[in-house]
């Protein structure tokens, strides 16, 4: 099932989070531009414009480890039902169901590049920081400055 809900899903996910991707370094970005040039003014819009595209992403990541922590509990769950002599073929589907569950391991994964997870948030935080440190490294000189301590 998890496979099919992979295969249904996986493009427009990968699309979603690319997309807040962009979004939160782009903003981020323009926030930064903002603070450098002194200009105040939009600083309010750009800094509540994070917000809807950060609480998205961790919706959705948080969404995707909470339903890993259920089908853990639930295949615990399974293997701890007690067993009924009368129906033995119906308690041997039953412990091998929880075994499979227990041993094969549930991901989401967007279309085969990484996991849905909060390790893709992690590593998401670590890249957008990565690109801002670049963008801050090339960002123009003030030219009135330089002249004025001369």
């Amino acid at each position: 099932m998890s496979v099919q809900l992979n295969n249904i899903v996986s493009l427009s996910q990968l699309l979603n989070l690319t997309q807040g991707f962009i979004y939160l370094t782009s903003d981020l970005h323009s926030l930064y531009v903002k603070l450098y040039l002194n200009d105040f003014g939009a600083l309010l819009e750009i800094g509540l414009s994070l917000i809807p595209t950060f609480a998205v992403l961790v919706l959705v990541t948080y969404s995707c480890e909470k339903c890993l922590g259920e089908v853990r509990l639930i295949g615990f769950l399974l293997h701890n039902i007690e067993k009924d002599d009368k129906q033995h073929q119906f308690d041997l589907i039953i412990e091998n169901f929880s075994l499979q569950i227990l041993h094969e391991p549930l991901s989401f994964s967007i279309a085969g590049f990484f996991n849905l997870d909060f390790m893709l948030l992690k590593a998401m935080v670590a890249a957008i920081t990565t690109y801002m440190v670049i963008f801050i490294q090339f960002m123009p000189k003030d030219e009135s400055n330089a002249s004025s301590e001369k």
